[in-house]
Formats: C-alpha cells, structure tokens, sequence
C-alpha cells in the first residue's frame, strides 16, 4: 500500500475516534500494519431483538462499570453491503459471573437500536471497517469497578438479507494509547449458550473487540 493511501487511513481512523468527551471505556479499532490495515473481523448473529436467540453465534467482551450511565456506544465491523447500514443492532449487557471471566448468559440487559456509520479503514482482507454509533434509549448503569460484558449483534429478521451474516464485528488490538486494558479476551456462544474462544482471522490471536461506552 503507498504511504500516501496509509496516511489518509490514519487520518480516517484519528477522526472517527474522536466523538468529543471522555469515553468510559475505550477499546477502538484502529490502524495496525504499515500496509494499512487493521484487526478483522467475527460474526455476531442473533435471529430476533433477543440476545440469546441465535442461528449460529454471537460475541461478548467485557468491560468495567464507572458508575455513570452508558448513554452511548461505539463499535466497529463490517457489512456485506451498504444496504445493511439502514438496519438496526442488537446491545446487550451480562453480569459477569464472579472472577471466571465468563458473562452470566441469564441475566441481561438488551435493546435494539439504529446506528449511524462512517467509514474508518480496511482490515487485512481488504474488507471496509465502519464505525458504528448508537444512542441508547435505556441507559445501561453499573456500579463504579463491576464487571460486564457487552454484546453487539446483526439482528438477522431484521436485515438486508435474512440467513446469512450481514454484519461482522471488528477486532480491537491492545494498545497502551487506545486501550482501556481489561482481563478477558472475547468470547462467542452458541445456540446452546455454550461459550467458546474466537480468535482475530488476521492474527489468528484471541483479542477483544473494538467498542467504546460513553456517558
């Protein structure tokens, strides 16, 4: 890739992390290689606007609570096609069950919600990164230092094309200038809320995902 085409990804990248107040958390995706590129990508699919209905899999990450109500979320992936920016997500918060870094997959917090997009890059497969913000309805609040997990799904009934994976959530590569470190990589589960490790198809190493929780 010219240099020329890697800095206009960064300056992408600078602007679509910059949403104007503190985050209070802070795991975005951003550029990784000197080719350009940055971390992949993973299906999150649930069948309706319910967080443990799925086809096939959906992903969780986990993140600490300040406290403050979580008014907004960021995220990041790709979509099959642009069609597919029109419709909405799926959010879902889980209690962690107690120092096992697993989410409490019966106790959830969820809402459907549209999301606005713009483009932030590409990963190592050539595929468009979008950035996803979503103002929530319902503000998620959890004591200051508790752990929770999130999960962000297409919402497959309510997309542009029904049965197959039209959404995929980035990757989120730690980094000590973008990281809000946390202790678990993410997981998938199945449609028997079997939980299993996912890993990033351009590093093949567990990561978390790429989203940001602001008040």
């Amino acid at each position: 890739m010219s240099r020329s085409r890697s800095f206009g990804i960064a300056a992408i990248f600078a602007a679509s992390t910059s949403v104007g107040f503190a985050q209070s958390w802070n795991q975005p995706w951003y550029v990784t290689s000197a080719e350009g590129w940055g971390p992949g990508v993973v299906e999150s699919r649930v069948d309706d606007c319910f967080p443990t209905k799925l086809r096939k899999m959906a992903v969780v990450d986990d993140f600490r609570a300040t406290g403050r109500p979580v008014k907004r979320v960021v995220w990041w992936g790709t979509v099959l096609s642009r069609e597919q920016l029109q419709y909405p997500f799926l959010i879902a918060f889980y209690k962690e069950v107690p120092e096992s870094c697993k989410p409490n997959l019966e106790k959830v917090i969820y809402q459907c919600v549209p999301a606005r997009a713009s483009l932030a890059g590409y990963d190592c497969n050539k595929r468009r990164i979008w950035k996803f913000v979503a103002d929530l309805p319902f503000w998620f609040v959890g004591a200051e230092g508790e752990k929770h997990w999130i999960q962000i799904s297409e919402i497959d009934t309510r997309s542009w094309r029904v049965g197959y994976s039209d959404f995929r959530w980035a990757f989120h590569l730690r980094s000590p200038n973008y990281s809000s470190w946390n202790t678990c990589a993410a997981l998938g589960f199945d449609p028997a809320l079997n939980l299993f490790n996912i890993t990033d198809p351009c590093t093949k190493e567990a990561r978390d995902m790429a989203f940001q929780l602001f008040p």
